[in-house]
């Protein structure tokens, strides 16, 4: 879906354009639509608001997350249901690390140092 808007008009209507694209992203078809959609049935939805009125004169276009136009993202069907291998891998005891980390480290030489030192000395 784009939406071709004007940002400093806004008594310019808005103009509605269905994509119609493959996998890689090109353009296979483009349905310009009378009014806009009632339902989210798009997978993305992009908007240029510079007033152009139609989509080949266009150069630059937005992507709006979340917008009521987009088809919701849909989870795992029962997220709320784990499974059993899951609760095995939270019983075992963590893998040992390598490497230690350097913060622990740092504190205690800003301790010693105490809260005016400077940092070079």
């Amino acid at each position: 879906m784009v939406i071709l808007s004007n940002r400093l008009n806004h008594f310019q209507k808005p103009r509605w354009i269905e994509l119609d694209c493959d996998a890689e992203g090109s353009i296979l078809k483009q349905r310009p639509l009378r009014s806009q959609p009632r339902k989210p049935i798009y997978h993305e939805v992009w908007e240029n608001d510079d007033g152009k009125t139609d989509f080949a004169s266009c150069h630059s276009f937005k992507r709006k997350y979340r917008h009521p136009l987009e088809k919701p993202k849909t989870g795992p069907p029962n997220a709320s249901v784990v499974s059993l291998n899951c609760l095995d891998s939270l019983h075992e005891p963590p893998a040992p690390s390598d490497r230690q980390s350097p913060l622990p480290f740092r504190r205690e030489r800003a301790r010693e140092r105490g809260p005016f030192a400077r940092r070079g000395s």
